[in-house]
């Protein structure tokens, strides 16, 4: 069993193995949730979960950067901030809150 090295690039590493094996769409867009195990592509739940949640925490925290104008605006001017923004904003700092590192 191994990681995905490269794709069309020979590693000339005696630890790399070459396979001729052709990789689906989904493989080459997210190459670090599979892993080859004999000769086969396989998809790694461990890391493709540890991915999403990552690309979650990363899509949050875009989120609330995006928005926070919207804040700002409404201590400096007293405009209101949209509820849709506001329940949005709750649930980015939620998801962030419970993947917090013990």
């Amino acid at each position: 069993m191994g990681l995905i090295a490269s794709v069309n690039a020979p590693q000339p590493r005696e630890d790399c193995e070459t396979l001729d094996i052709e990789l689906t769409d989904d493989v080459l867009s997210n190459l670090d949730d599979y892993l080859i195990q004999d000769g086969e592509v396989v998809l790694n739940d461990a890391i493709a979960r540890k991915n999403r949640s990552y690309a979650r925490q990363q899509l949050a925290k875009q989120y609330l950067e995006a928005t926070d104008f919207y804040l700002v605006r409404q201590v400096e001017t007293g405009a209101d901030v949209p509820q849709e923004v506001l329940s949005k904003r709750e649930t980015a700092r939620a998801l962030l809150v419970t993947q917090l590192p013990d």
